[in-house]
C-alpha cells in the first residue's frame, strides 16, 4: 500500500441496481463496510444436545448484516434476526459484477490519487512543508539512495519544524539509516522564535554534530554581546529546495538568518491529569548495532570525543560518555573533595550487576550512565535525569521528596543545619528509613514533579521518589507503562553516592549504585516536558503507525 497512503481525493462511488458503493482503494464499501467473506463466524449458535449453552460470539451491529446482504444481493429489510437468517440459508459469495466493480475502482483510485500527490507536492515550495507533507518522500528526495558524488558528511539539512513534525521526521530518519538531533533556534531580533527547535538530518553522526555545534556556537556568540552572527551561506541542494547544506555551515531553509538569542522564556503549561500507559511492549537481547543521537536532545561538544556505542539505532538515543572520560573528568574535578556536599547535580556513573552481567554489549564503552539536573522554569522547581542503561535509555523525574518523619524532627537545630548544609558527617543508622514499596496512584499530575525551592536533597532527606519514561536500545521502542509506578534512589556521601531501584519490561526489579564524577551534567539543559511528551503513548501510537 506504499503507493496509496496518504489518501488525498475522495473515495470514488459506485451504483449497482439503485445501491450506493464506494471505494478509497482498498476495496468496495456498502456504508463505510468492507465485504466479509465468512459473516458465519458472527451468527448466533444454535443450542444442541450435547451443546445446551454454546458459546457467545462477538455481536455486530445492523448495519453490518445489511451490508452483507447488499454484497450478495440479498434483500436488506427486517430485523438483525431476518438478515440473519437469509445469510445462513443462502450461503452466498460477492456477486460477479461487483467483484469486477471492485478491482476496476481499485485500479483508478490509486491513479487518481497518486497523481493528486504528485500535483500536491510539487505545489510544496519549502522543505518545511514538504518534510511536514511526507517525511519518508522528502527525505528519499533530500538524500537518494546509491552514488551521488559527493562524500555522505556534506548532505545535511536543517529544519525549522514543529515538534510533532521532528517526530515523525526521526522516525522516518531512522528508518533510512539517517543520522537526528536537534538543536534551540536562536533568537531574532529579541524575539523568541517559532518553532523554538531546529532539527538537524545528516548521513553520518559526525556531520551532524558538526552541524549542531556550529549552531550552538553561533547562538552563543550572539548572547555575549558579540553582535549579530555571521551566517555562511550554504550551497543547495537542487533535490531538495533550499535545505540541503555543509556541515559546519550555518542555514535556515526558509526564513532570515538568527541575529541574536537571549534566555528563552516559555510559556507555563498547564498541570493536566497524566494517564499512565497501559500497553507494554518488548526488547531484543543482544542485539545491539549503533545508536544515533536522541532527535530532542542537543548535548554540548565535550572537552574529549565520546567513545561510540554499538546499540541498535534509536530516534531518541543520544551516546553517554566513554568510562575514560567521565574519570578524566572526575579526577580533576572537586566533587571528591567534597566542597558542594549535596549538590547532586551532574554525571555519574551506573553500576548494576543485574544488567551488566545479564546482557552483552558490543563497543568500546560499556559504561552506564546518569546525568542529574536541577532547573527552575515557569516559577517551578524539577529534579530531573536523563539516563543510559544499556538496554533501556529515558527521563526519570522526582517527586516530592519523602516526608520526614515526626519523631525525627526532634534534636539541636543547629546540628541539624550543619547536617543539612554538609559542614559535618551523619551515621547512616540515624537517618529515617523508608519503605521500598511506596503506594502510588498510576494516575499523577505534571504538579507532582514541582518542588519547593527548598527541596533538595540533604543528609535528613536522602531518599527520593522517581517516575521513569523511556525507550528500549533495540529498536527504539518506548516503554509504555514505565511511569505507573515511582522506584526511589537514595544518595549518600554528602550527594556524592547514590544507590537506587529500577524495573522495566526486560528485567525484573533490580539495584544499582552510583558514583558522581563531574559536577557538570554532561550535555547542554534539556527540557523535562518535552522528554516526558517525546515517550508519550501518543508519540508511541505516531511512530508505530508511522514505522508499518
Amino acid at each position: 500500500m506504499t503507493d496509496l497512503h496518504p489518501i488525498v481525493i475522495p473515495p470514488l462511488e459506485h451504483v449497482h441496481k439503485s445501491l450506493k458503493f464506494s471505494c478509497s482503494g482498498e476495496g468496495l464499501l456498502k456504508d463505510d463496510i468492507p465485504y466479509d467473506p465468512h459473516p458465519e463466524r458472527f451468527l448466533p449458535p444454535k443450542a444442541t444436545k450435547t451443546n445446551p449453552q454454546p458459546k457467545e460470539v462477538e455481536k455486530k451491529p445492523v448495519s453490518y448484516w445489511k451490508a452483507q446482504c447488499a454484497f450478495r444481493g440479498l434483500n436488506q429489510s427486517g430485523a438483525t434476526s431476518d438478515l440473519q437468517l437469509r445469510l445462513r440459508e443462502a450461503k452466498k459469495k460477492i456477486l460477479p459484477e461487483l467483484k469486477t466493480a471492485e478491482t476496476e475502482l481499485n485500479k483508478e483510485f490509486k491513479k487518481k490519487n497518486k497523481a493528486a500527490k504528485d500535483g500536491k507536492w510539487k505545489s510544496l515550495k519549502t522543505a518545511e512543508q514538504k518534510a511536514k507533507a511526507s517525511p519518508s518522500k522528502y527525505l528519499a528526495e533530500a538524500f537518494p539512495k546509491g552514488a551521488t558524488g559527493r562524500p555522505a558528511n556534506l548532505d545535511i539539512v536543517v529544519l525549522k519544524s514543529p515538534q510533532d513534525v521532528r517526530l515523525a521526521l526521526a522516525t522516518a530518519a531512522g528508518n533510512a539509516d539517517l543520522e537526528t538531533v536537534s538543536v534551540d533556534a536562536p533568537w531574532t531580533g529579541g524575539k523568541k522564535p517559532s518553532p523554538d527547535r531546529w532539527m538537524i538530518i545528516g548521513r553520518t553522526r559526525d556531520a551532524v554534530w558538526n552541524q549542531m555545534r556550529e549552531i550552538e556556537k553561533e547562538a552563543a556568540g550572539s548572547n555575549t554581546g558579540g553582535g549579530e552572527p555571521k551566517a555562511k551561506k550554504a550551497k543547495v541542494s537542487n533535490d531538495v529546495g533550499a535545505s540541503a547544506v555543509r556541515s559546519k555551515t550555518f542555514t535556515a531553509t526558509s526564513s532570515s538568518t538568527p541575529k541574536a538569542s537571549v534566555t528563552q522564556k516559555p510559556k507555563p503549561s498547564k498541570p493536566d491529569v497524566i494517564k499512565a500507559p497501559q500497553k507494554k511492549q518488548t526488547a531484543r537481547k543482544d542485539a545491539f548495532p549503533e545508536s544515533s543521537p536522541r532527535e530532542h536532545e542537543h548535548p554540548s561538544a565535550p572537552t574529549k570525543p565520546r567513545t561510540k556505542q554499538t546499540a541498535r539505532k534509536s530516534v531518541f538515543q543520544s551516546p553517554p560518555p566513554s568510562t575514560e572520560s567521565r574519570q578524566a573528568e572526575a579526577s580533576s574535578s572537586k566533587v571528591s573533595k567534597g566542597k558542594h556536599a549535596w549538590d547532586v547535580r551532574g554525571s555519574w556513573i551506573i553500576s548494576c550487576p543485574e544488567i551488566e552481567g545479564g546482557w552483552g554489549y558490543e563497543g568500546d564503552d560499556p559504561s552506564l550512565t546518569l546525568d542529574i539536573y536541577l532547573e527552575k522554569k515557569n516559577g517551578h522547581h524539577q529534579m530531573y535525569a536523563i539516563f543510559h542503561f544499556r538496554i533501556v535509555t529515558g527521563v526519570m523525574r522526582f517527586e516530592k521528596p519523602i516526608p520526614i518523619p515526626k519523631s525525627e524532627k526532634s534534636g539541636t537545630s543547629n546540628k541539624r543545619k550543619r547536617e543539612e548544609d554538609g559542614d559535618g558527617d551523619i551515621d547512616m543508622v540515624d537517618l529515617p528509613s523508608y519503605s521500598e514499596d511506596i503506594k502510588t496512584s498510576e494516575e499523577y499530575t505534571v504538579s507532582d514533579f514541582y518542588l519547593a525551592p527548598n527541596d533538595n536533597p540533604t543528609a535528613r532527606r536522602p531518599a527520593w521518589r522517581y517516575r521513569w519514561r523511556g525507550e528500549e536500545t533495540g529498536e527504539g521502542e518506548i516503554q509504555l507503562g514505565s511511569d505507573e509506578a515511582t522506584r526511589q534512589i537514595t544518595f549518600s556521601n554528602k550527594g556524592n553516592e547514590l544507590s537506587g531501584t529500577f524495573k522495566c519490561d526486560f528485567i525484573g526489579e533490580c539495584h544499582f549504585t552510583g558514583v558522581k564524577t563531574s559536577e557538570q551534567a554532561w550535555g547542554s539543559r534539556v527540557d523535562p516536558e518535552e522528554q516526558w511528551t517525546n515517550r508519550s503513548e501518543d508519540a508511541y501510537e505516531y511512530a508505530r503507525i508511522s514505522r508499518w
